[in-house]
């Protein structure tokens, strides 16, 4: 979605990420749980999922990353909406 958004529209932002966008008060104002998480941050916890072997911690780790998963999607959906409601006739 990100390449439409490019070709398309001039926003108030630095960066048009998923997050610059979706978070940003003006515009979608959607928030991630974990302000911490991210793209790299998601990579890391993967890769300590794969080599933790306590099973506690492990399945903490996985409900984090799902988390930040389904933040993704449900922000991916909502800068969907957004876009439709102001640039779609």
């Amino acid at each position: 979605m990100q390449k439409p958004v490019l070709e398309s529209l001039v926003l108030p932002l630095q960066g048009y990420g998923l997050k610059d966008i979706c978070m940003h008060k003006d515009l979608v104002n959607f928030q991630w749980e974990d302000d911490d998480s991210g793209s790299q941050w998601s990579v890391v916890q993967f890769n300590r999922f794969f080599g933790e072997p306590d099973p506690a911690t492990k399945e903490s780790l996985k409900a984090d990353i799902l988390g930040y998963n389904r933040d993704d999607v449900i922000a991916t959906r909502r800068l969907e909406e957004w876009l439709r409601t102001n640039f779609i006739a």
